[in-house]
């Protein structure tokens, strides 16, 4: 069974004296779905994913989290962004991937497993033994994926009608902005497969992502085919040099 996890009702968005514009834009994503949102640089996929992420206020319209508004649920998001990492450059990646855990309550075991499971990849097996500082681009997005696709808090429980102690279910926005940038094709199979486990087998959660990439052509073929819907962003005038959509 799938559930709304969110949707936007002709969603804008301006910045300050900036002939930039977002929008209007509507769409709706369920849980075991994939959205790609396509466009150039500047067309402003990245503040679309943080509009979604509730990081940014709409001009106008609204997002509407849905799977926020149901009790039953336990709803987070995640946001992955290059170049906007939080990586702590003096502990190595392992070191990073630690921190970040603790600080949000995760699984342990799921996160060892997990880590076990991503270790097929050569520079994210190098990075954990890196220091962040040291790594290169690459190594800090693989670790910086992670953080977005694997570390979740553990899940919360509620009390049924027989005063029973039941866990809620886990739905999660992973909102990933270019994440098949200058990756190999291996690792970037890896990823692919990973993503359509997650939104497809509900035992690993209810999970609904959503995708930007400059076309379509940089979405990987067994992802491309699998895409729910796909949002074209229209090519926008150029913003102040202060702003990174």
């Amino acid at each position: 069974m799938s559930y709304n996890i969110i949707k936007t009702e002709t969603v804008t968005f301006k910045y300050l004296k900036s002939p930039f514009s977002l929008g209007p834009i509507t769409m709706s994503l369920d849980t075991g779905q994939i959205t790609s949102v396509i466009g150039k640089n500047g067309s402003g996929k990245t503040t679309f994913l943080t509009l979604l992420a509730e990081l940014l206020t709409p001009s106008t319209g609204k997002v509407v989290t849905t799977a926020r508004e149901n009790n039953t649920n336990d709803f987070e998001c995640s946001l992955y962004t290059p170049g906007k990492l939080g990586l702590y450059p003096l502990l190595t990646g392992e070191e990073n991937i630690e921190a970040f855990s603790f600080m949000l309550g995760a699984d342990h075991k799921h996160i060892e497993k997990m880590i076990e499971l991503w270790k097929i990849m050569a520079p994210f097996k190098e990075a954990l033994k890196t220091q962040a500082g040291n790594c290169s681009t690459g190594m800090k997005n693989l670790l910086g994926l992670f953080r977005a696709i694997e570390i979740f808090k553990k899940t919360e429980n509620l009390i049924d009608e027989n005063q029973n102690l039941v866990p809620k279910e886990k739905v999660r926005l992973i909102l990933l902005d270019e994440p098949f940038a200058n990756l190999d094709n291996t690792v970037c199979e890896f990823l692919s497969c990973r993503i359509l486990d997650m939104a497809k087998n509900h035992d690993q959660g209810l999970n609904g992502f959503a995708i930007t990439a400059h076309s379509l052509d940089g979405i990987p073929t067994m992802l491309r085919n699998q895409l729910h819907d796909t949002i074209q962003m229209k090519t926008l005038p150029k913003k102040n040099d202060s702003v990174t959509p």
